[in-house]
């Protein structure tokens, strides 16, 4: 039975009789569910207090600062006034680890391509759109900026999260980064790090709400931040505390999936969600055990940190206690203190002993070396060499080979999280082909912005969108060019020795890297002569060879593609196409070559044998037929 309408009025004021939490918030009328998700999100959240208290110990450890919480209006501020006034050493391994590896893995930004599965040449051109529209989408989203967040978000507190919507005014699929707090995931349902619903807990600007749903404009007046946290005691924004929630459909025929935003005393919108994803994006440094949560760099380098502090803190106090100079003067001794001064070629006067100075260590030197070990065996943990920390090389590499070879060797450490980053890169485009999809349903003439080298067009959706069953997607580098001005030679000089670029190529690719124009005039004759096949068998339109092309490359390439459509019993009439086009080759390069031949030699004719009326010129009948 549904629960009677309630009016305005905060959920933790609520009685037991007034209110009864239905953990089946999707199932509940629309106009209850915000009761519910919010009860159940101040549930989970109680539960998990321990989360908050690691997120803000771990934020700490990066910071370097005794921040208040992870709040707006606390991440700026300390929990002591002294804390700016203290002269404590201080030797944040974590931070510069999790910076190592930020720079070290971050870096690379790689590129998802969409290759067809013997396809022709129509899918094949169409994949190839897709992968531009990608770039382009990649870089109007700033999506490797954000990715580099998620990886630092998921160092510090084990994982990061990146969020994908739709701008229905811009008609554009952006992206957000989440903050780890606002991600609510209840430990039961997360056990196995797939959970079937999900949870975002944020602050928004009250304005903000009124534009997007007007609607509802009294109860979104009404609604309130918990001001038992005293997150906005002290500020004067103006927010309200908005719970987003979904829950996926229990199968693919199932109608149970649900989205929705509520404030505490309304449900703004409801809708079905028929995905079976959520539409965030995680990076963990590395998977728990068990449950949804991961766990981050800082958390494995806590134990050291809290090491390194405390002896810092023993050895400054050493060094300002004993390593004093001192001078040992004799009671019987007769010394003028004031001899004893900075002054140069100083005369110390004396009587009896003189006076000896005296420098004691502060701490053993077991103190010292326990020290190095620590910091040494932070950065191999993290698996960051101290070479690549502080941008030094070993001295005697300067080869770019030898160089790519000891980044390979280092890499190894991050395999496995190598892989992550480039699945979580995957995921975002799968995700963003996906809602670019739905956004061409509301906009059935969508033009997306292309990227194709440092060029960008526009073009049609429907030219590029092309279904899961028809393509494969693989990561690779956006460019394989290293970014070293001694690696980008190396490469360059081995594409030149390969013959894959001339050296005037080799020149200007050094000045400008753009190694995909380079490759994709290089391929148009094999693309375009692919393309001519395809309009021949798949459309039966003959496609004459025009002597500008590559005619022998055109002649074996249609060889190939008539064996290959003639076992596939294709019609006989488009193999007599290829056919046709073969002997056309065959016959322009007959023409093209007597072309190229020089012409002949001249053949010398005999001349006439002179005639004069002395030497009578012999006629036939003159020249004796018989033998002697």
């Amino acid at each position: 039975m549904a629960n009677p309408t309630i009016p305005v009025q905060h959920y933790s004021t609520m009685s037991p009789a007034e209110f009864e939490l239905k953990v089946k918030w999707w199932e509940q009328p629309e106009a209850n569910i915000c009761r519910h998700v919010f009860g159940i999100v101040k549930r989970i959240v109680s539960n998990q207090n321990y989360r908050q208290i690691m997120n803000l110990r771990h934020a700490r450890l990066y910071a370097n600062m005794e921040i208040m919480g992870l709040q707006a209006g606390q991440f700026a501020r300390a929990s002591s006034a002294d804390n700016y006034m203290t002269n404590r050493v201080i030797l944040n391994v974590v931070k510069s680890c999790i910076d190592s590896a930020t720079s070290k893995i971050a870096k690379s930004r790689p590129r998802p391509l969409f290759l067809t599965m013997d396809g022709n040449a129509t899918l094949q051109f169409k994949a190839k759109k897709l992968t531009k529209y990608l770039d382009g989408w990649f870089d109007a989203a700033n999506v490797y900026d954000y990715g580099a967040q998620a990886f630092r978000d998921g160092c510090i507190f084990g994982f990061g999260a990146l969020k994908m919507f739709i701008d229905g005014d811009k008609k554009q699929v952006k992206l957000e980064r989440t903050l780890p707090d606002e991600i609510i995931v209840d430990e039961a349902e997360g056990r196995y790090g797939h959970p079937r619903q999900l949870h975002q807990k944020r602050d928004v600007p009250r304005e903000k709400l009124l534009d997007m749903f007007p609607d509802h404009e009294q109860a979104i007046r009404a609604a309130h931040v918990d001001y038992n946290q005293t997150t906005y005691a002290m500020s004067t924004a103006d927010v309200v505390e908005v719970v987003e929630s979904w829950h996926l459909p229990t199968s693919s025929t199932a109608k149970d999936g649900l989205h929705t935003i509520c404030v505490e005393n309304c449900t703004l919108f409801s809708e079905p969600w028929e995905k079976d994803y959520f539409p965030f994006v995680f990076f963990r440094w590395l998977p728990r055990i068990v449950g949804f949560y991961g766990q981050g760099l800082a958390e494995e380098l806590l134990g050291i940190q809290l090491e390194i502090n405390k002896i810092l803190r023993t050895i400054q106090l050493a060094q300002h206690l004993m390593s004093v100079p001192r001078f040992l003067v004799e009671n019987s001794s007769k010394v003028v203190s004031t001899h004893l001064n900075n002054d140069v070629g100083a005369i110390v006067r004396y009587t009896g002993t003189p006076p000896q100075p005296m420098v004691s260590g502060a701490m053993a030197p077991e103190i010292y070396n326990h020290l190095e070990n620590l910091y040494r065996k932070a950065y191999e943990i993290t698996g960051v060499s101290q070479m690549s920390a502080q941008s030094n090389k070993p001295a005697g590499v300067t080869a770019a080979v030898a160089m790519r070879e000891m980044s390979d060797i280092e890499t190894e450490r991050f395999a496995v999280i190598a892989q992550s980053w480039e699945k979580f890169y995957m995921d975002i485009a799968k995700m963003a082909i996906d809602f670019t999809r739905d956004l061409s349903e509301a906009v059935p003439d969508l033009n997306v912005k292309a990227k194709g080298g440092k060029f960008i067009s526009s073009i049609k959706w429907t030219d590029v969108d092309l279904d899961e069953d028809q393509y494969v997607m693989r990561v690779f580098p956006t460019n394989m060019l290293p970014t070293k001005p001694e690696g980008k030679l190396q490469t360059v000089q081995e594409l030149i020795q390969a013959g894959f670029l001339s050296k005037e190529e080799g020149m200007e690719l050094l000045d400008f890297p753009d190694t995909d124009r380079f490759f994709s005039l290089k391929n148009s004759n094999v693309e375009n002569i692919m393309l001519m096949i395809e309009r021949m068998v798949e459309d039966g339109e003959y496609m004459a060879p025009e002597p500008y092309m590559n005619l022998k490359m055109a002649k074996d390439i249609a060889q190939s593609a008539y064996l290959k459509y003639k076992n596939q019993n294709s019609p006989e009439h488009r193999l007599e196409l290829l056919r046709r086009f073969i002997d056309m080759c065959q016959d322009q390069l007959g023409i093209a070559t007597a072309a190229a031949m020089p012409p002949p030699a001249p053949i010398a004719t005999p001349q006439a044998a002179p005639q004069s009326e002395l030497l009578p010129f012999p006629t036939a009948t003159d020249i004796p037929t018989g033998g002697v």
